[in-house]
């Protein structure tokens, strides 16, 4: 599956999350992670501790579950989105 050029891609500011310092770390957890593609110049690592569903990463469609690391690169549309599962992610963004 890919993506339609017609799909909303955020840009996601991750400055504004951290003014101060050259990384931010968090954790994330929700009932389902929701459907949110947006890019950003950071690079990112994810750990999903917890969830299911499919994940977008550029152009492709692909499932994830638990245990799932990811490492993505600076400006590569991505989102994680859940099944109807609690679902809990430790995420760290960080420039060059």
């Amino acid at each position: 599956m890919y993506l339609n050029k017609a799909m909303d891609i955020q840009f996601e500011d991750l400055r504004l999350k951290s003014k101060e310092n050259s990384f931010v770390a968090y954790t994330y957890e929700t009932e389902r992670f929701p459907f949110y593609l947006h890019y950003h110049p950071e690079y990112e690592l994810l750990y999903i501790e917890k969830g299911n569903g499919q994940r977008v990463i550029g152009d492709l469609f692909t499932p994830f579950s638990d245990g799932e690391l990811a490492l993505l690169a600076p400006n590569i549309p991505h989102t994680w989105s859940g099944y109807e599962v609690a679902s809990k992610a430790t995420v760290i963004q960080f420039s060059e």
